[in-house]
């Protein structure tokens, strides 16, 4: 599913030529198949450009590569390859900047890699890209002059002899995928863990450690600490 601002957008494809070409060699009988598939999405509007995505086969997968196009300029920029199989979004933060994340419900994704990318497109079609992985997205919101808070778990080690270990982690970002500030940072299985709630507003996160007070910060005061 991919979903831009609130609109999902609609792909679908279809078989539109099938072939086969058989040999008959040494009493073995070989059959050469091939099939073209035509892929098709809706296209998101803006009102100064729009955003084109289309189908590739990598690595025995479908990916979506994601690009950005300027009719009135004939400029494209790619933004971003995803595997078809993530929930994808993509929210507009600014004239050239994009937030693009993945998540999943099926636990049978787990164990795969997810992203949230910070896109930021130059005239020349360069696109800046900073990109956060992770296992679990627990959180995303987008905040007052697009800040964006991000709760997010990963999976480190595990192989190697590395001790497999589990981080949760909740971070302030900036628009061009700055990290302002990490509120919190913890291991599966510590004794101090943390949750974290915003109030409706979005102007002010409590960080609450488990035994202990909850402990509230005003987002613009991190954002005039991470300025300094």
């Amino acid at each position: 599913m991919l979903t831009i601002e609130d609109t999902e957008i609609k792909m679908w494809e279809s078989s539109v030529n099938c072939s086969a070409k058989c040999t008959i060699k040494n009493n073995v009988l070989s059959c050469l198949r091939s099939e073209e598939t035509l892929f098709n999405s809706d296209i998101y509007n803006y009102d100064d450009m729009y955003v084109v995505v289309c189908n590739e086969p990598r690595f025995g997968e479908n990916y979506l590569n994601i690009a950005i196009y300027d009719d009135t300029k004939e400029t494209a920029w790619p933004l971003v390859t995803i595997p078809r199989k993530l929930d994808t979004f993509i929210r507009r933060l600014g004239p050239g900047d994009f937030l693009v994340w993945t998540n999943s419900k099926y636990e049978e994704h787990a164990k795969d890699i997810k992203q949230c990318s910070f896109c930021h497109l130059h005239d020349n079609e360069k696109v800046d890209n900073i990109t956060v992985d992770y296992h679990n997205l627990l959180a995303l919101h987008i905040l007052k002059d697009n800040f964006v808070l991000i709760e997010y778990m990963q999976v480190l080690g595990g192989t190697g002899g590395v001790e497999k270990k589990t981080v949760t982690t909740l971070t302030l970002y900036n628009k061009a995928g700055k990290a302002l500030k990490i509120l919190y940072e913890f291991y599966e299985g510590e004794y101090k863990t943390y949750s974290f709630e915003l109030d409706e507003p979005m102007t002010t996160v409590t960080i609450k450690e488990k035994g202990g007070k909850p402990v509230s910060f005003k987002i613009k005061d991190l954002i005039k600490k991470a300025d300094k």
